[in-house]
């Protein structure tokens, strides 16, 4: 089958073009994406800056796009993007298997899910369900001084599982914020900001509860975290409870802080500052 799909080549090599992507494979169902999100993911993919990349454990082509909403037979659904396929680690629109990006998708009917109608907000589903999977490995007591470093679209995210779990939090972001905040008075701070020099100060403080959302973490200094005695909580995917969550969540959620602009104009979309939907034509 051939599709309109933003592929990547190489590193920085990619365009909106024709693909033949095959056929579905046994117990995979096509979906038509009507939106999609660009995470930062795949601009690391786009550079060649993505580890999976550099180790060789993802190769080129691929069509990007984890974060998307899309009909399967007039429904709206979503899906997970990583789970194992056969004994290899697959990531939608990142490794071993092509994503949203596109007109057409493959999945595997047991990954997908559906949401209660077509909103650009389920494009969003993914990182969301991120955002629960870490507040999940938390184990938070409810007395824990919370802190959120970054609340650009991803800190916002988190923002909005810690209220609808009524839970208390401070927020440090450098474009809103010219005084720092004193990182030892927190007992867990959530690292959405992707700010080495902020990231390198607040590890140095001792026994503190540190959540690292995604990926691209090789600025960190291991050593520094041991010999600290930090305690690094990661999330990355998701479950299949953690999407449900998200779907929930989601529901009463009013999501305004996009920019949009048409599949075919995704190179003009990677330089927007705000989160972008991705409108299929």
């Amino acid at each position: 089958m051939k599709c309109k799909a933003i592929v990547v080549d190489s590193p920085n090599n990619f365009s909106y073009k024709e693909f033949n992507i095959g056929v579905p494979l046994d117990g995979e169902v096509v979906i038509e994406p009507v939106f999609s999100s660009i995470c930062q993911t795949d601009h690391h993919i786009i550079d060649g800056s993505l580890l999976y990349y550099r180790t060789g454990e993802a190769k080129y082509p691929i069509i990007t796009g984890h974060e998307w909403v899309g009909y399967l037979e007039g429904t709206p659904v979503v899906g997970m993007c990583i789970f194992d396929g056969e004994g290899q680690r697959i990531e939608v629109g990142v490794i071993n298997k092509n994503g949203g990006h596109s007109d057409i998708l493959f999945m595997s009917q047991k990954y997908i899910l559906e949401v209660p109608n077509m909103e650009y907000k389920y494009s969003l589903i993914e990182p969301l369900a991120v955002a629960t999977r870490g507040f999940g490995r938390l184990n938070l007591n409810g007395e824990e001084k919370i802190i959120i470093n970054g609340f650009g679209s991803i800190g916002k995210m988190f923002g909005r599982v810690l209220d609808y779990h009524d839970i208390q939090y401070d927020i440090y972001d450098t474009k809103r914020h010219s005084t720092e905040p004193v990182w030892r008075n927190y007992d867990v701070i959530i690292e959405c900001s992707g700010c080495k020099d902020v990231i390198g100060r607040f590890i140095k403080c001792k026994g503190s509860k540190i959540l690292l959302y995604g990926l691209n973490y090789d600025l960190i200094d291991i050593n520094t975290c041991v010999s600290n005695e930090v305690n690094i909580i990661t999330s990355l995917g998701g479950d299949m409870k953690d999407f449900k969550l998200a779907i929930e969540i989601m529901k009463d959620l009013t999501i305004n802080e996009c920019d949009f602009y048409e599949l075919k104009d995704f190179s003009k979309a990677l330089h927007c500052k705000n989160k972008v939907i991705l409108i299929h034509a």
